[in-house]
């Protein structure tokens, strides 16, 4: 049996990695500024590996730290955008959680 489960929306960067290759975004064909970093986040409420991929406040990206467990990777919280139409492009970005 399976039951949704309510998670996040803040999280742990499990996983960063530093994006050099201007391509377009898929969905609006802008080409993005380099780099960018895409992390992967554990959410509260997820376990083991089940991470979510986004991207990081782009002048934060040299102060994320990596975690492989609930200790050591930075804590961070999503940045909605003002228009919201219940996708995943709802969070801008994630940023540092202080």
């Amino acid at each position: 049996r399976q039951e949704f489960v309510e998670v996040g929306p803040k999280g742990q960067v499990r996983y960063m990695e530093y994006v050099y290759y201007a391509s377009p975004d898929p969905l609006t064909g802008e080409t993005r500024e380099t780099p960018y970093g895409m992390a992967n986040i554990l959410l509260d409420g997820c376990t083991g590996n089940d991470t979510f991929a986004h991207y990081m406040r782009r002048d934060q990206i040299d102060l994320v730290k990596n975690g492989r467990d609930e200790m050591s990777g930075t804590r961070v919280r999503p940045v909605w955008n003002e228009t919201r139409t219940g996708g995943v492009r709802d969070i801008k970005y994630f940023e540092i959680d202080e």
